[in-house]
């Protein structure tokens, strides 16, 4: 009689009336929202970036044509397509001093869709010309300097101009794993962790105050 009374007051509890209990459920609901996003924005690429180890690397080909193109997203509910230059090379490990071919990205984005560029959420435009201009930018920036040893890179009016067929000598940093390659590696396991640990935290309290309200009402009846 006592297990079911208290199961009774628990479920009247739970009424949405008490400010506790809309406190609670908020925190849990924002909290495990902020855990499946985190996870996947942040915490995801954060440790699947660790593996990736410091080594030296070349370019043997760089093409700007832009082949299938992966969509950014641009606000809420809107896409935008971007080209997708391929930039590819070999990677030496400072380590093993091991040697394999791969892809160069600049961000897991790009991994994801085997291209060298990829637009950040707060880069990605709603006009596909900007989209563009700023994936040639950084081909050209980041390509030309690291083929030619030249740090000038040309001004260009078309993609065409932008392609490179060329084995190339001039070796730079980067980080590699599973052939594929970084030019920086802003990745870390802190950053993952703290993706996880704090809307773990949001979750908890949620849980704290829920259980809090609970009691409360009970030593209230009883």
């Amino acid at each position: 009689n006592e297990y079911k009374s208290y199961l009774s007051l628990i479920q009247s509890t739970m009424d949405l009336k008490y400010p506790g209990v809309q406190c609670g459920l908020s925190l849990m609901l924002i909290g495990s929202l902020a855990l499946i996003l985190c996870g996947i924005f942040v915490a995801r690429p954060n440790f699947l970036g660790m593996k990736f180890e410091a080594g030296a690397c070349n370019i043997t080909r760089a093409s700007a044509k832009t082949g299938d193109q992966p969509a950014c997203k641009v606000g809420r509910y809107t896409y935008e397509k971007y080209p997708c230059p391929t930039v590819s090379g070999y990677f030496t490990n400072n380590n093993t001093e091991s040697v394999s071919f791969g892809k160069f990205h600049n961000n897991y984005e790009a991994l994801d869709h085997g291209c060298l560029y990829s637009p950040s959420q707060t880069q990605c435009s709603r006009h596909y010309s900007k989209n563009a201009d700023r994936a040639y930018r950084f081909f050209a920036k980041e390509i030309f300097p690291k083929v030619y040893n030249d740090m000038r890179y040309p001004y260009f009016e078309n993609i065409s101009s932008l392609n490179i067929h060329y084995n190339s000598s001039q070796t730079f940093p980067c980080f590699g794993h599973n052939n594929n390659m970084f030019f920086k590696n802003n990745y870390s396991k802190s950053k993952g962790i703290v993706a996880i640990v704090l809307p773990t935290i949001v979750i908890l309290l949620g849980v704290t105050v829920l259980m809090y309200e609970i009691v409360t009402r009970y030593r209230m009846e009883y």
